[in-house]
């Protein structure tokens, strides 16, 4: 499920390379939606358990979970700012030159932070937690994040 949010928001960052109305009202909605369950999974759910684990391995990622937390804060404040911008062109019908100057430099940030954030997560954390991880705590990860959707009994 992690994978999959990866792959929709590269998939929606790529849509606003050149920005339609609806391109940006359907990527706000998506960033409202899943990126913050997203993060809350990771930071609520998956780190603390893989900052539990009493491995070589597991302890060498602990300066990586810090980071990408910090990415976490630095893309929550970009998004936030698009959110202003991207609302203001949805209710106006339009942008100011300089705001749409601006929302395409958050866009650039946001990809770059992504790409790196996203390789990190899908080629080392992740086959970390399916290493390090027992059966039972995948299980609890994944109960929890279908929770944060709605999705338990």
């Amino acid at each position: 499920m992690l994978e999959r949010c990866h792959r929709r928001l590269e998939e929606t960052l790529a849509t606003l390379a050149a920005p339609s109305r609806q391109a940006v009202d359907e990527a706000l909605a998506f960033i409202d939606r899943a990126v913050k369950r997203h993060e809350d999974d990771e930071e609520a759910s998956l780190f603390p358990r893989l900052r539990d684990v009493n491995s070589p391995e597991a302890r060498q990622a602990m300066a990586k979970l810090d980071a990408l937390e910090s990415d976490h804060v630095r893309a929550d404040a970009a998004h936030a700012e698009m959110d202003v911008l991207g609302l203001r062109w949805l209710q106006d019908g339009r942008l100011a030159p300089e705001k749409r100057q601006r929302m395409r430099e958050l866009l650039n940030e946001l990809r770059e932070l992504y790409r790196g954030h996203i390789e990190i997560e899908d080629r080392e954390v992740f086959p970390l937690a399916a290493r390090v991880l027992s059966p039972d705590q995948v299980d609890q990860v994944g109960q929890e994040m279908a929770e944060r959707r709605g999705l338990s009994k």
